[in-house]
């Protein structure tokens, strides 16, 4: 059975890590000890402020979105699990009103394509 469930303690190393390394792919120009000391502080508030709905089985996480009312920061669906529509699944139960993301990914090309990139919507 796969459900959504609230981000709990110990979905957070697997999210941390996730997080950090796929979007490491789109920050190519910055230093790896800028990028991980300045988006792990990124992440840190974001967790601490906004939602996160985790989408698990019996065996584990297949994946996560987090995000607010207005913006979706970050959504990540295992490699093994992409292709069978769980991020539009996550979107569509979590989040159905929002209109942008603040984290790009070429994954949006095709997971909402209708939403817009802004940076900016992390307010920090």
């Amino acid at each position: 059975m796969i459900e959504i469930v609230d981000c709990k303690q110990e979905h957070l190393a697997f999210i941390y890590s996730s997080w950090l390394q796929s979007f490491k792919l789109y920050q190519k120009y910055v230093s790896s000890k800028d990028y991980y000391t300045g988006q792990h502080k990124v992440i840190d508030n974001i967790l601490k402020r906004d939602n996160v709905s985790v989408l698990v089985t019996e065996d584990g996480i297949v994946g996560y979105i987090c995000y607010n009312r207005d913006t979706v920061h970050w959504l990540y669906i295992k490699e093994c699990f992409r292709g069978f529509k769980f991020g539009s699944v996550l979107l569509s139960q979590c989040c159905p009103d929002v209109k942008q993301y603040s984290h790009y990914s070429r994954a949006w090309n095709y997971i909402a394509p209708e939403l817009t990139f802004n940076p900016y919507g992390v307010n920090i």
